[in-house]
C-alpha cells in the first residue's frame, strides 16, 4: 500500500473538496482507491489465516464509499476526507 500517496491525496481533497477539482484528479483517486483496496485485500488474507469466517469476505463487502450524503448535513462537501473499511464475517 502506498500510504504516502494516499495521505497526500486525502490532504488535497480536504483542501479542494469540490466536484470540478475531483473530476480533474479522477485518475489519481482511482490509483489511490486501488492502493487502498490492495491493502484491504492483504488485511483480509492475513485475518483469514486465523479467522476462517473472514475467508469469503471481499474488498467490495468492506470498503465504504467516498462520496458523502449531504442531504441533511450543513457541510455540503461532496467527498469524505478519509477512506474506510470495516472487515467482519458478514461483509
Amino acid at each position: 500500500m502506498h500510504s504516502k500517496r494516499i495521505i497526500q491525496f486525502l490532504k488535497d481533497v480536504a483542501a479542494n473538496n469540490n466536484r470540478p477539482w475531483f473530476q480533474e484528479h479522477r485518475s489519481e483517486y482511482d490509483a489511490v482507491r486501488q492502493d487502498f483496496e490492495d491493502g484491504i485485500t492483504m488485511a483480509i488474507a492475513r485475518i483469514a489465516e486465523f479467522d476462517s469466517s473472514i475467508a469469503h469476505v471481499t474488498v467490495k463487502d468492506t470498503v465504504y464509499r467516498f462520496y458523502r450524503d449531504t442531504r441533511f448535513s450543513p457541510d455540503k462537501s461532496p467527498y469524505k476526507r478519509h477512506l474506510g473499511a470495516y472487515i467482519n464475517a458478514h461483509g
